[in-house]
């Protein structure tokens, strides 16, 4: 089961985000999603594997704090060795508060 986030915890991610702490995968654009796992290399390792069918389906996105970036760059984006995931009903949330559907129309 992929761990849901507390309202606290939460709002930190938002404000994370807000303010370019976090990187997620949601900020590699659709040509770049084949670079996920070179950019979090926890998924080139097997991560996925690592899961069950129901955790697979509860992947929102992955992410990780700036600060644990590596000094190697992919194609300008950043690469992590570690990588957190964010369960999609709070990656739903997350949109929601950002008002992300906003910003593409």
């Amino acid at each position: 089961m992929i761990h849901r986030l507390t309202k606290r915890e939460l709002a930190n991610f938002i404000y994370d985000i807000k303010d370019y702490k976090v990187f997620t995968s949601a900020h590699l654009t659709y040509e770049e999603l084949e670079f996920i796992p070179l950019v979090f290399m926890p998924v080139y390792f097997g991560l996925f594997e690592q899961l069950t069918p129901t955790e697979k389906a509860e992947v929102g996105i992955l992410w990780e704090h700036m600060e644990e970036a590596s000094t190697h760059v992919h194609n300008d984006r950043p690469i992590f060795y570690s990588c957190n995931i964010l369960h999609i009903k709070d990656w739903d949330l997350v949109c929601t508060e950002m008002d992300f559907n906003a910003e593409k129309s």
